[in-house]
């Protein structure tokens, strides 16, 4: 699924991949099948996968919003994530790479593997495990 907005932009029921972006408001996107990539010019992400197919990296960025994803409770992969005013929470163990800095945070999630990349200029980060 491909979605393209100047505003609000919401998909529900995805049962595949899903590159989504807009240039100014929130993104909320749910699926039973990932991988997503998702980023607004200024608003909320949020993002829930019940399953990640495949081997493709996710980044969801935003200028000016929280960025929060679920992804399975059994996820692997690497984190990096950063923000320039807020900061990132995990449900996940991390083994941090370099200084810990709840700004900007680099690591791994069990065994590692594709890599989600969190950006947000002026928000917080939370990475979850999903229901």
């Amino acid at each position: 699924v491909v979605g393209r907005a100047n505003g609000e932009l919401e998909i529900e029921g995805a049962t595949g991949p899903v590159d989504a972006s807009t240039g100014n408001g929130r993104v909320y996107v749910t699926t039973s099948t990932g991988p997503v990539s998702v980023s607004t010019g200024n608003g909320e992400i949020d993002v829930r996968m019940n399953a990640i197919s495949g081997a493709g990296d996710m980044e969801f960025t935003t200028g000016n919003g929280s960025v929060t994803v679920a992804v399975p409770a059994n996820f692997n992969g690497d984190i990096e994530a950063r923000t320039g005013h807020g900061e990132f929470r995990s449900g996940f163990e991390i083994r941090v790479q370099g200084r810990l800095n709840p700004r900007n945070i680099r690591g791994t999630i069990g065994t590692g593997g594709r890599r989600i990349r969190m950006v947000s200029g002026n928000g917080a980060l939370e990475l979850r495990r999903a229901n």
